[in-house]
């Protein structure tokens, strides 16, 4: 029975203090984003289907307009086959 007061209590808990974080970081006003030759200076591009970029432990993905709204499938095995 004890158990099902602190479960419920933690559970409201969380109800109560997750508005109260949105709020908090809703009334914070937004950073303005850095312009894209700043952010990218410096840093050292990974080029492929898509354009890595590390940046303070951080990674980052260029994408393109003509890869926006496209499916793209991932296909992984092990290097040393499947068997």
């Amino acid at each position: 029975m004890r158990r099902i007061f602190l479960c419920a209590g933690f559970a409201l808990a969380l109800v109560i203090v997750r508005p109260a974080q949105a709020l908090a970081q809703s009334a914070a006003p937004a950073a303005a984003p850095a312009d894209y030759a700043t952010f990218t200076k410096g840093l050292i591009p990974q080029r492929g289907l898509f354009t890595l970029w590390r940046k303070n432990a951080k990674l980052y993905i260029e994408m393109t307009k003509d890869q926006l709204d496209t499916d793209f499938i991932q296909s992984a095995e092990p290097a040393s086959g499947l068997g």
